[in-house]
């Protein structure tokens, strides 16, 4: 999907007209790099590579649940194939590329949604799950999802 806005101001109304001139791809305004991935292993487990979650049941630096892996063996099946979640997602360099390629699968989700790609989205359905930000929206997320996600922007320097 691609997006050129330019707006012409005419007062008291903004009109946005779309051009082929010059696009930008959506997903390309959000990238996951290390500094968000970073950012969100903080937010998600301090650090910690057997962090877990009694609760909810997530696990490892980027607190990946049993439901969410599943999904990444669906999308990326050659991939982990031989990877078994209660032992293999402690691994480090594991986590990291399983919550890499989970906030890929999210990305893919808000665009077939029609929801806007945008980090306070793709961050929502992270830590409150991508259904839950369809069905309503991030202003409804529970109030710790909204400190997750102010967190882990600001320790990016994202603006939304």
């Amino acid at each position: 999907m691609t997006l050129l806005v330019i707006s012409c101001v005419i007062a008291p109304f903004i009109f946005i007209k779309y051009s082929p001139a010059f696009t930008i791809s959506t997903d390309q305004m959000v990238v996951i790099n290390d500094s968000l991935l970073n950012a969100i292993i903080e937010a998600e487990s301090s650090n910690n590579p057997n962090a877990f979650n009694r609760r909810t049941g997530a696990r490892g630096l980027t607190q990946i649940r049993l439901i969410a892996w599943q999904d990444l063996k669906k999308h990326y099946g050659s991939k982990n194939k031989n990877l078994n979640y209660y032992q293999d997602i402690f691994n480090p360099s594991i986590a990291r590329e399983a919550g890499k390629d989970y906030l890929n699968i999210i990305k893919k989700y808000l665009i077939a949604k029609g929801i806007p790609l945008t980090y306070k989205n793709l961050l929502t359905a992270y830590v409150w799950g991508p259904d839950n930000l369809y069905r309503y929206g991030s202003w409804r997320a529970p109030k710790a999802g909204k400190l997750y996600v102010a967190k882990v922007m600001s320790q990016c320097s994202l603006k939304d």
